[in-house]
């Protein structure tokens, strides 16, 4: 082993490595999502991909583990393709202003990757929302006499859709994402794409939903993590609007544990996620908590509670040993 060792590093230098590292991780703050994903968070020299419909938790998980970066001492890179950044929001989930380089002004989907390479190794953790908005650099500067047309109807050629444009998309994350995931793995860098979904043309059976951007991300993620709603709260503020809504998520593809695990928790819209709602599931998980009807039970709550009791009761000091038992157990 030592001389094939030797060989391979006079070969290719030190981009050969006798043993396995171990892979550091950032936490989200949630200690189901983060039990979801195998490893304890969002591996660090990775890039992970958080993909759903819109209003479904992408970003906001996002600036979630932006702030346990933030709590840490680290510094994150925002790439706000799509314009829409909210510091106010931001700040909400305890992300810190002074610690993030927001990137908003850049013309296409070419320069939004160049981006990306000279942030890498700068920060601790890129959030790149969302790579459904990279427009490529040919779409952007199009010229309608270099691209001829395809010979559709009059319409489509009149407002400039029939050019010859189709997998621009595709051929950007192509060539540019490849070149990343080295970057990464070489400084420590954790990197977010967020994504979202769109219809399949002529599917009819199946699965009829797929993510922009093309293969390519699918197979450079270590990690893909789809969300969703799936219920709003029966709790309404003044106006009658719920409060909250409850979000599911579950790793598509994961290269570091075993995929197709799910995790639920409750996002407020005051800015702060129920992780003690996640601990309730785990409790009930490991039969340290029990459901009965409307009420849950077990033998370190002090009396049967409703669901907002446990959580209350978990952030409290006396429920501090349950809640120790709990992601101990």
């Amino acid at each position: 082993m030592n001389d094939i060792f030797k060989d391979l590093q006079s070969l290719v230098g030190g981009r050969v490595a006798s043993g396995m590292e171990s892979i550091e991780v950032i936490s989200s703050g949630i200690p189901s999502f983060d039990k979801m994903l195998g490893i304890g968070g969002i591996p660090r020299g990775r890039l992970v991909e958080f993909f759903g419909p819109e209003s479904s938790g992408k970003t906001t998980m996002a600036k979630k583990i932006c702030a346990e970066v933030h709590k840490n001492g680290g510094t994150v890179a925002w790439i706000d393709s799509e314009g829409a950044f909210d510091p106010v929001w931001a700040v909400k989930f305890g992300m810190d202003l002074d610690k993030t380089l927001l990137i908003s002004d850049f013309g296409c989907g070419e320069e939004a990757y160049q981006l990306i390479c000279l942030t890498i190794g700068k920060v601790d953790l890129i959030v790149t929302d969302s790579i459904a908005k990279f427009q490529p650099k040919v779409l952007r500067d199009r010229d309608r006499e270099k691209y001829p047309k395809i010979g559709a109807a009059g319409a489509m050629n009149s407002l400039g859709l029939g050019d010859v444009f189709n997998g621009a998309t595709f051929k950007v994350s192509g060539r540019k994402g490849p070149v990343i995931t080295p970057k990464l793995r070489a400084t420590k860098t954790a990197l977010i794409f967020t994504n979202h979904i769109r219809d399949k043309i002529g599917v009819s059976w199946g699965d009829s939903f797929d993510t922009p951007g093309g293969h390519v991300l699918k197979h450079d993620a270590s990690i893909r993590v789809g969300f969703r709603v799936k219920q709003q709260s029966r709790e309404r503020d003044s106006e009658g609007n719920p409060i909250q809504i409850l979000i599911g998520s579950k790793t598509k593809k994961n290269k570091l544990a075993p995929p197709l695990r799910e995790s639920e928790f409750w996002l407020n819209f005051d800015g702060k996620i129920g992780t003690d709602l996640s601990l309730i599931v785990m409790g009930i998980e490991k039969e340290i908590l029990e459901v009965k009807g409307a009420w849950i039970v077990g033998d370190e709550l002090p009396k049967k509670m409703r669901r907002k009791e446990v959580e209350e009761y978990l952030e409290s000091e006396a429920g501090s040993k349950l809640k120790e038992r709990i992601l101990e157990g």
